[in-house]
């Protein structure tokens, strides 16, 4: 008599619980070095197909644990728990291949391997790819791809892949260069104990860049990364006896001393406690030379201090109030310059938006598209276009794009929607305005910028012209 299907299924269970059990058993005796007995346990189960007890025997015959080291054992048992999705057992079967240990050297299989096991979710796999792409290893180069995986491994915590898309992050290479996102994945891989990313963080709380400037943090993190072997840590310590008090000193040191890795200690004494403070206002620019932005005159109109993607070395070069626009410099800049379209824009004409709206709201460059509804602003200003797409507080100084990527204007307001719903009874739909490029080029003429001329070009699809637009639009901080 065949029982049931729910005894069947009651059966099946009780087995799967059982055998989970043992398994555990064997790992908790691998652990403990009681390799014996890990393997006692673990054989039969490993032969009846679980992939975890495949996977810790493969491990104890690579490393001769238990019995005689055999490499061409364990990438059998690698390759049967890797075969059953085991990402573990995937990752350690690569570097078997990369390495001709225990099967023949093959880069093909060994970047396989990885490839599944970084898309189990295998942090290492994840990091190791990043690796590849970002220094044209095995892989062709190609650093967007290098931090799209060191993204995913440094979410699941490797302290090494967060130090590595920090770097990305800072410098602009693969990704939109963001100072602040750069300053939390250098913090995330400094808590885990990272030396360099620890100096790293010195670094941008010393100098401001991405975080407030912060004597007192810059200091702790920089006898940290000394502590942890990083050269240049132990170099740069003698410039904050200019900085700090010899007692300031003397307490950050005692402080990174009693520090343990996975302790987040902000170092925020209530005698020089800090509140962290928000710009007064946002805007977005664009690189219209090397070290040179053009952004609105009100973006930067009263402001103490400029700060450039989070960088506070920004100062105004050139403005013009009446047209609304003005000239900014930041020293050692390099990155893409944005070029300038000449030809006069056209009813109808299909444009983009990039900018930094909604800052604090929103993170990261936002990118719209529409069209050139009237070639002319209120009352007939020939100086404006009116724009259909959609445009928020913060995108004020961003450029106005054609469909090649040339700079065709630069965005300057919207609507005041509930001052015209006063005046007509109705809320007006994407109604913005951007300054023509004939303003843009007589600021560029009277400051003697060495500009860029578009030469017409194909015509780019959304995503390349975003990407195009991230190279050379920045966000723009205004501190009082």
């Amino acid at each position: 008599m065949r029982p049931s299907k729910l005894l069947q299924f009651f059966l099946v269970f009780i087995s799967c619980a059982a055998n989970a059990a043992k398994v555990d058993d064997g790992v908790g005796a691998y652990s403990r070095g009681d390799y014996s007995t890990a393997t006692r346990i673990l054989t039969p189960l490993a032969i009846r197909g679980d992939a975890v007890a495949k996977l810790y025997m493969g491990i104890m015959a690579e490393r001769g644990l238990g019995a005689a080291k055999d490499d061409a054992r364990a990438a059998e048992w690698y390759r049967s728990a890797a075969e059953q999705g085991e990402p573990t057992a995937a990752f350690n079967l690569s570097a078997l291949y990369h390495f001709g240990r225990g099967v023949p050297k093959d880069i093909y299989w060994s970047l396989l391997w990885t490839q599944r096991a970084a898309n189990s979710g295998h942090s290492g796999a994840q990091y190791n790819l990043g690796v590849m792409y970002e220094h044209g290893q095995s892989l062709p180069k190609d650093e967007t791809l290098a931090a799209f995986w060191y993204r995913k491994s440094a979410e699941r915590g490797k302290a090494s892949a967060q130090f590595n898309l920090a770097l990305l992050l800072e410098d602009g290479r693969g990704v939109v260069r963001d100072p602040r996102q750069a300053s939390t994945w250098y913090r995330k891989a400094a808590d885990q104990g990272h030396p360099q990313a620890q100096n790293n963080l010195s670094f941008l709380y010393a100098n401001g860049l991405g975080v407030g400037r912060d004597d007192l943090q810059a200091y702790f993190w920089l006898v940290l990364a000394g502590i942890g072997g990083a050269e240049e840590a132990l170099n740069a310590r003698a410039r904050y006896q200019t900085r700090l008090t010899a007692d300031q000193m003397q307490a950050v040191e005692a402080e990174a001393k009693s520090w343990r890795v996975g302790e987040v200690r902000d170092l925020k004494p209530e005698s020089q406690a800090r509140t962290e403070k928000q710009p007064e206002k946002t805007g977005t620019g664009f690189r219209v030379a090397l070290g040179i932005f053009l952004t609105n005159n009100h973006v930067i109109e009263s402001c103490a201090s400029l700060r450039i993607n989070g960088s506070a070395n920004a100062k105004v070069l050139i403005r013009d109030a009446k047209s609304d626009v003005a000239l900014v410099a930041a020293a050692g800049d390099q990155g893409v310059v944005a070029t300038i379209r000449s030809t006069r824009p056209q009813l109808g004409e299909e444009i983009s938006v990039a900018g930094f709206p909604l800052y604090g709201m929103l993170s990261g460059l936002s990118v719209t598209s529409g069209n050139i509804s009237r070639l002319s602003g209120l009352n007939g200003d020939t100086r404006l276009l009116q724009i259909s797409a959609p445009v928020q507080p913060g995108n004020s100084g961003g450029p106005l794009l054609d469909t090649s990527g040339a700079v065709l204007g630069v965005v300057v307001s919207k609507l005041d929607a509930l001052r015209v719903a006063k005046l007509t009874g109705d809320i007006p739909q994407n109604v913005n305005f951007a300054l023509n490029t004939n303003v843009v080029r007589s600021l560029l003429d009277a400051s003697g910028t060495n500009y860029v001329n578009a030469i017409p070009g194909r015509r780019l699809s959304p995503a390349d012209i975003a990407s195009r637009a991230g190279q050379f639009t920045v966000l723009i901080e205004c501190w009082r």
